[in-house]
C-alpha cells in the first residue's frame, strides 16, 4: 500500500516557548535532509505526545457520506466505507510510526466517527456527546463547542485525540478539514485556536 503524506503547517506567533524550540528542531532536521513539511509535522506530533497539543480529527469517508441523521442511527448516519476504513488505518499506522502507540481517544457518537476512532487502533474508544455533529443542530453549536474546549483544557492525559465532524472542527479551530484529516491545535485551546499543523494521510 502506497502512502502519501500532505501537511499544511502554520506559523506560530507566540514569544519564545517550547513550541519555538520545536520549530528550531524542525529547521535542524530540514538541514539534515528531512523535508520541511515532515519536520514541522514531527514537531507538532511531539507536542501532542507531551500534552502541549491535541489532535482534532475529522471522521474518515462514510458510505452515506453525510454528517446528518441521528448520531446513534447507523442506517441513517452511515458506516465507514472501505475507503474510509483504509484512511483511518493509515492514520493509525502513521501515529504509531512516530511514537503515539496509545492515546486517549474520544469520538462523536455517529457510527462512522466511532468506527474511524476504532480503526486507528491506538487505544480504547469512548463516546463524547459534545463531539456530535453541529451541522444539523445549530442550537447546540455554542454549548458543544464550549464543552469540548473545556474538555481539551481540563488536563486530560496526553496524548489526546478527538474524532468529530467538519463543522465542529471548523468552529473550534477556524479551518475546514478534509475527511480523515488531523488538525493539531495547541493547548490550552483558546479563541482563536493556534493551529500547529494539518496532516492528511492518504492510502491507495
Amino acid at each position: 500500500m502506497m502512502m502519501r503524506y500532505t501537511q499544511q503547517p502554520l506559523a506560530d506567533t507566540r514569544p519564545v516557548s517550547r513550541w519555538r524550540w520545536r520549530q528550531v528542531l524542525a529547521i535542524a532536521l530540514a538541514m539534515l535532509g528531512l523535508p520541511a513539511a515532515a519536520a514541522s509535522e514531527a514537531a507538532a506530533l511531539a507536542a501532542v505526545r507531551d500534552g502541549e497539543a491535541v489532535i482534532l480529527m475529522r471522521h474518515a469517508h462514510a458510505a452515506v457520506g453525510a454528517d446528518a441523521g441521528s448520531p446513534v442511527d447507523c442506517a441513517a448516519d452511515g458506516h465507514l466505507s472501505e475507503r474510509g476504513r483504509n484512511q483511518a488505518q493509515a492514520v493509525g499506522k502513521r501515529l504509531r510510526e512516530i511514537g503515539i502507540e496509545e492515546a486517549l481517544v474520544r469520538s462523536s457518537r455517529a457510527c462512522h466517527a466511532l468506527e474511524t476512532a476504532a480503526a486507528l487502533d491506538i487505544g480504547p474508544v469512548e463516546a463524547l456527546p459534545a463531539l456530535d455533529s453541529i451541522a444539523t443542530d445549530r442550537l447546540q453549536a455554542k454549548p458543544r463547542t464550549r464543552t469540548v474546549r473545556a474538555y481539551i483544557n481540563d488536563g486530560h492525559p496526553a496524548p489526546l485525540l478527538l474524532v468529530t465532524h467538519e463543522a465542529n472542527i471548523t468552529r473550534l479551530a477556524g479551518v475546514y478539514p478534509r475527511e480523515a484529516e488531523m488538525v493539531i491545535v495547541a493547548r490550552p485551546l483558546g479563541t482563536p485556536a493556534r493551529v500547529l499543523a494539518r496532516i492528511r494521510v492518504e492510502s491507495d
